[in-house]
């Protein structure tokens, strides 16, 4: 019992330690100092779907703007780092019913 709780432990380490790294490498800082994510949402798949995502991230205080590629299925984020971040904004998204992970900004 004992081994196995601490497996759960360094389970959990290494997910925030991985976590942290991936959010490093996939959030933009930008000119007037707000931050961009992008990020995948797989089951966005219909109108409402993107309306309802869209919603709960406006919600979260900081965000600025949202856009969705509905073609892709990537909602692109821009808020102020001081008042949220990307792990509030995953939320707002599991808050909406759906599963989201950080991808690549666009260049632009």
């Amino acid at each position: 019992m004992r081994l196995l709780c601490v497996r759960a432990v360094v389970l959990l380490l290494l997910t925030v330690v991985t976590t942290g790294a991936a959010l490093a490498g996939t959030e933009k800082t930008l000119p007037d100092g707000r931050h961009l994510i992008a990020l995948s949402v797989p089951d966005m798949e219909c109108a409402m779907c993107i309306r309802s995502v869209q919603s709960e991230i406006k919600h979260v205080e900081g965000v600025s703007e949202v856009k969705i590629d509905d073609m892709r299925r990537v909602v692109i984020v821009r808020f102020d780092p001081h008042l949220t971040d990307a792990r509030r904004i995953q939320g707002a998204i599991r808050k909406a019913g759906f599963t989201s992970q950080l991808v690549e900004p666009p260049a632009n």
